[in-house]
């Protein structure tokens, strides 16, 4: 029988530790821009792009660094998570973004993993 898996589950508390350094990071970008922290995507966005690290120190591995990611997690789910991480908190979803351009994933060496988005955002 499938066991459900609640908000305390290991798996659900590694997403939640995501979100909350997403949007940290998020945040600290704006305000490096010289933004509010609180202003947020609008409409579309243009461009993502996610380093997803190596975890092995192989030769092979390390080979790959640059190289298109073609493995889990996929790149919808990469959207998902980070478009997630930005509205959870306050109490809104993502249903007003209606574009999204280009996405990529490429390998990175270990500890130099990031998230990068292109987007507009609204300063009402």
């Amino acid at each position: 029988m499938y066991k459900r898996q609640g908000k305390h589950s290991p798996r659900a508390k590694s997403y939640h530790k995501y979100m909350n350094a997403v949007r940290w990071l998020y945040r600290a970008s704006l305000v490096n821009q010289g933004l509010s922290s609180d202003v947020l995507p609008e409409g579309e966005i243009v461009e993502m792009d996610f380093g997803i690290e190596i975890e092995s120190g192989s030769k092979l591995m390390l080979s790959r660094v640059g190289q298109y990611h073609k493995k889990k997690p996929d790149w919808d789910n990469l959207c998902k998570a980070f478009l997630d991480s930005l509205f959870y908190k306050r109490g809104m979803d993502d249903s007003h973004i209606y574009h999204v351009g280009k996405v990529t994933k490429r390998w990175v060496a270990q500890g130099e993993g990031y998230i990068s988005c292109t987007f507009f955002i609204s300063c009402d």
